[in-house]
């Protein structure tokens, strides 16, 4: 029937959640949504992963380990028909690979929230002797 939607087309309303009356536009991510604050804050926040010094070994590494264990959670999510993309791959690559970079990126913020603590703790030592430190 003509009504019945598969899992890898997109939605046929609009943002209000009226029916749109045509075929769906396709959305280019970031080209699409340019001028959305959301993107531009994703696209800043990339650009200070890119541009703040790492160890780039680890960095690598990183990846590959969340890769590596993207592609398995991908796997068993697209396999098992919990999700689906829209090429329809089981898993697609990319992904996959976004997996990596979001291992990376939580890591580098691990990072950055340590160096972050520890100029506040040399900034403002613990005070009470005896008791363990909160930060």
């Amino acid at each position: 029937p003509a009504d019945v939607v598969l899992p890898c087309e997109p939605a046929r309303t609009r943002p209000g959640g009226a029916r749109a009356g045509g075929p769906v536009k396709p959305r280019v991510m970031v080209v699409d949504d340019d001028d959305d604050h959301r993107t531009l804050i994703a696209l800043a926040l990339c650009l200070f992963l890119l541009v703040t010094p790492t160890d780039y070994r680890l960095a690598v590494l990183t990846f590959a380990a969340g890769s590596g264990l993207g592609y398995f959670l991908e796997l068993w999510g697209t396999t098992r028909l919990c999700w689906t993309y829209y090429t329809l791959q089981t898993p697609p690559l990319f992904a996959v690979l976004a997996h990596g970079m979001a291992a990376v990126a939580f890591w580098r913020a691990a990072l950055l929230l340590s160096m972050v603590l520890a100029a506040l703790r040399r900034r403002w030592p613990w005070p009470v002797a005896g008791l363990r430190d909160p930060l």
